[in-house]
């Protein structure tokens, strides 16, 4: 389902997060999952951002990869599967550390040195200034195009800072 936010509720929010229409749809009977996001199955239409991590490592990272803004919920109705920590919650919005995902192909890609991915934190390029993003989670690669592309690294990103909600937006269920 896709849709467009009401301009009168851009301010409203609650634990950090927008308030918006899937919030009413995840009480509906026979409703497991409901997320919204500007990543959709099979629509071709995606961002890429490159970013900078400086963690307690001694060079900085570069990295580039596909960029997506979801809300909790919606990985769990595409049914991602967590390869290492966990999807994001509803709790993730108001905390002080911006928790984000990464897939397989952005851990192997950008952080193979054989430690643990969950759990690191960086002073990200894509946050601001003050912000702290830790790594709360690795799913698994998402063939968002097709069956026969490549995977990619991505990262996920809740609706903050300057992560907001597109204004077509897409609810899973």
């Amino acid at each position: 389902m896709r849709c467009r936010p009401r301009d009168d509720r851009a301010d409203d929010v609650a634990d950090g997060l927008p308030l918006l229409p899937v919030d009413r749809v995840r009480v509906l009977p026979g409703v497991t999952a409901a997320g919204i996001s500007n990543m959709a199955p099979f629509v071709y239409a995606s961002a890429v951002m490159s970013m900078t991590l400086r963690g307690d490592s001694a060079e900085p990272i570069e990295a580039r990869a596909l960029s997506y803004v979801i809300t909790p919920g919606y990985a769990d109705a595409l049914s991602f599967r967590v390869r290492e920590g966990r999807l994001f919650d509803l709790r993730d919005g108001s905390a002080g550390v911006r928790p984000i995902l990464v897939n397989e192909a952005f851990a192997r890609a950008h952080l193979s040195d054989g430690k643990p991915v969950t759990g690191r934190r960086f002073n990200a390029s894509f946050a601001p200034a003050d912000a702290t993003v830790e790594i709360i989670g690795v799913v698994a690669n998402v063939l968002k195009d097709g069956l026969d592309t490549r995977a990619e690294p991505a990262v996920y990103n809740l609706p903050r800072d300057r992560f907001g909600l597109p204004p077509n937006m897409n609810i899973a269920l």
